[in-house]
């Protein structure tokens, strides 16, 4: 490194069986070849290690002139910055809530539609009380049981009668 050359390594390996051999064809050689006689022309028209400086006066500093911000200038655009900052959040928030108004609206709307279905189909209201379907089927089952009460199987035709009013009924 630095003012020294360095040397290419060399490794020579002796290949004692015959069928483990790389073979190379002749391209690579002669690429490898010239490659070798590229790196030693570059080797001799290297320039010595410390080259000759001109002695003399050093040449004069060069300096950029680089406009400076005043505190002020700072000041008048961080303003201008938040300012525009502000207007950006002020403008998405009134979007947002012309956004909510409209929503609203649309959910009012719907739901007076749920409303106005659910009074046309006159759905039951909580706590209203509704006649008992299928008095005198329920009435024939019970007789049944009275009847038989150590053979329920005998009432399987009236409770079968029941069971079918009432699913009507629910319908």
């Amino acid at each position: 490194m630095g003012g020294q050359s360095s040397r290419t390594r060399r490794i020579t390996l002796e290949n004692e069986d015959p069928t483990n051999v790389i073979k190379v064809s002749d391209e690579v050689v002669n690429r490898l070849r010239s490659s070798e006689e590229v790196r030693k022309k570059a080797a001799v028209r290297q320039p010595p290690p410390y080259a000759a400086i001109p002695e003399g006066p050093p040449p004069p500093p060069f300096y950029h002139y680089e406009p400076t911000l005043t505190s002020l200038q700072i000041r008048q655009e961080a303003a201008e910055d938040l300012k525009k900052n502000d207007d950006y959040w002020a403008n998405r928030i009134q979007d947002l809530e012309k956004r909510h108004e409209k929503m609203k609206h649309v959910m009012e709307d719907e739901f007076k539609k749920a409303m106005d279905e659910l009074e046309v189909k006159k759905i039951r209201q909580p706590g209203a009380k509704c006649p008992v379907p299928c008095i005198s089927m329920r009435k024939n089952v019970a007789a049944c049981y009275k009847k038989h009460p150590n053979e329920p199987m005998k009432c399987a035709k009236e409770v079968q009668a029941f069971t079918e009013c009432v699913d009507s009924k629910r319908v």
